[in-house]
């Protein structure tokens, strides 16, 4: 999911890429309505995922069940962030879902956290 602010905006697979920000209940079930309604998603849960994404400077998260990937900025074709590895270690040249970008620089902090910074 994205913060709704960026030119992107996604839910799981549900994308757009357009310039407005979607910073309101409105917005957003205009833009994702028919898909948060076909898969059962909360638009307050959304919206609270959105208020604390803003908070912590957090752009994008991403969830699968190997990582949990923070991204807090990028462009176009890098990115760095938060992960939290749940498969083990994250080396350098390993790729960072969903884009697979790959990891340049990695600072290891605890409990499968790490920061990284990708190209």
């Amino acid at each position: 999911m994205s913060d709704f602010l960026r030119y992107s905006k996604r839910i799981d697979e549900s994308y757009i890429g357009d310039s407005k920000k979607l910073s309101t209940k409105t917005q957003i079930k205009a833009a994702f309505g028919d898909y948060m309604e076909e898969n059962n998603i909360s638009i307050d849960d959304i919206l609270k995922i959105q208020q604390n994404m803003i908070k912590a400077d957090i752009i994008s998260l991403h969830r699968d069940e190997e990582f949990l990937v923070l991204t807090i900025d990028g462009f176009i074709d890098n990115e760095y962030g938060y992960i939290k590895s749940y498969k083990g270690d994250i080396k350098l040249g390993d790729g960072i879902p969903p884009f697979g970008f790959i990891v340049v620089r990695i600072i290891e902090l605890k409990n499968g956290w790490y920061f990284y910074y990708s190209t």
